[in-house]
């Protein structure tokens, strides 16, 4: 058959479907379409020969509500790094939603969903910490009838309520407001996502009381030996039982949420994240060695050990899952929106560093060639398929 695009000679690697070699990908509008092999493209031949093709990755934890907070990215910044569809954490609250998705989820590029913060006004800059209260989450307040009203208007935008449980924020309520948090979210019926960096409680008090589905953010951070693991370096008893719950356990780097001895303690137990977000930010993105970009913390964790597949599957599968989209995104299967990333392992001596400016060495990174959005080639590495 004739497609628009027909990718040859690449490795696809595609956990949702279980394909792991080489494969010819056919394109045909804004779907993924069978019987390529033999087909012809109207548009563009990409010769992938020497290359990894993923599904267009998916950045479950980026803050995108750009003009509106000090701090966040516009989506289409992120194309380059392969990333077609992107999770804001709780940018907005419900004093502002309604301008998130007007001016930033509307014609972008980027597939996006959100969380909402629980805080009304949302996350508008760093060094901005506004005090929850959990006395606003009750019934009566106007903060808690206004969350309902936008979850309301946007059920198909919105995955769910997002909680900062940093001390700052908190203060000492921590337990009494993430118990607040979890009954509003019973009520609308969604999953609560909760920051976990810089808590004045534990781990085993948050991973005990998460339900299945909801995401403990920044799991491998470690400040004031807060972390998941316990004295003895052992992921604790409380995390494991919440994983066999169905908690999620979100990477979700940032400049200030991985430390290196826990990562590598935690996986060599056998506990890996389920999804890896960049937590990019304008003074994050393409800077030192911590975050840059994700298909860059995505070649941190294979040097720290992971292997291939599971490294994909943390930013397509599982995230496309937890969007409410699997099969249409996170998958090059037939039938699936055309989002398409093209990687190459190039050899290339970097350093990742963590939170607290400790390093780790690797001789390779995955680098950028192309990237697909809905059908069309909106980013090509100058020197990639000969320029197109």
């Amino acid at each position: 058959m004739t497609c628009d695009i027909v990718i040859r000679n690449g490795h696809v690697v595609d956990p949702a479907t279980g394909t792991d070699g080489v494969r010819t990908i056919g394109i045909l509008g804004n779907r993924i379409v069978e019987g390529a092999e033999a087909g012809k493209a109207s548009v563009s031949e990409v010769d992938a020969a020497g290359c990894y093709v993923f599904p267009g990755l998916v950045d479950h934890h980026a803050h995108l509500f750009y003009g509106a907070s000090e701090f966040c990215v516009k989506p289409e910044t992120c194309l380059p790094f392969g990333v077609t569809a992107m999770v804001d954490p709780g940018t907005a609250g419900s004093a502002n939603f309604d301008s998130f998705y007007q001016n930033i989820i509307v014609g972008s590029i980027p597939r996006i969903r959100a969380y909402i913060s629980v805080n009304p006004g949302g996350l508008y800059g760093r060094e901005y910490h506004t005090h929850y209260d959990a006395s606003l989450l009750s019934p009566g307040r106007m903060s808690y009838q206004n969350i309902k009203a936008i979850f309301e208007k946007y059920p198909e935008q919105l995955l769910g309520l997002k909680l900062m449980l940093s001390t700052a924020n908190v203060g000492d309520q921590g337990i009494e407001i993430l118990e607040a948090t979890l009954r509003l979210a019973d009520e609308i019926g969604c999953r609560v996502c909760v920051h976990t960096t810089d808590m004045s409680i534990t781990a085993a008090d948050v991973a005990g009381r998460l339900r299945p589905g909801d995401i403990y953010c920044h799991c491998f951070t470690c400040t004031d030996g807060r972390s998941i693991l316990d004295e003895a370096g052992r992921v604790r008893p409380e995390v494991l039982d919440a994983r066999r719950r169905g908690v999620i356990f979100d990477a979700a780097n940032g400049t200030f949420h991985y430390d290196h001895e826990v990562a590598e303690t935690a996986i060599a137990q056998g506990f890996s994240p389920d999804v890896l977000g960049s937590d990019i930010v304008i003074y994050a993105a393409n800077m030192g060695h911590k975050v840059r970009n994700l298909p860059f913390l995505m070649s941190k964790y294979r040097n720290v050990g992971m292997d291939l597949l599971s490294v994909v599957r943390m930013v397509t599968q599982t995230p496309a899952r937890l969007m409410g989209m699997e099969g249409e995104i996170g998958t090059l299967a037939p039938g699936a929106f055309a989002d398409v990333a093209i990687f190459k392992w190039k050899e290339a001596k970097a350093y990742f560093e963590d939170a607290k400016s400790t390093y780790r060495e690797t001789d390779r990174l995955l680098v950028p060639q192309m990237t697909i959005a809905d059908g069309k080639i909106v980013y090509c590495q100058v020197d990639f398929n000969n320029g197109l």
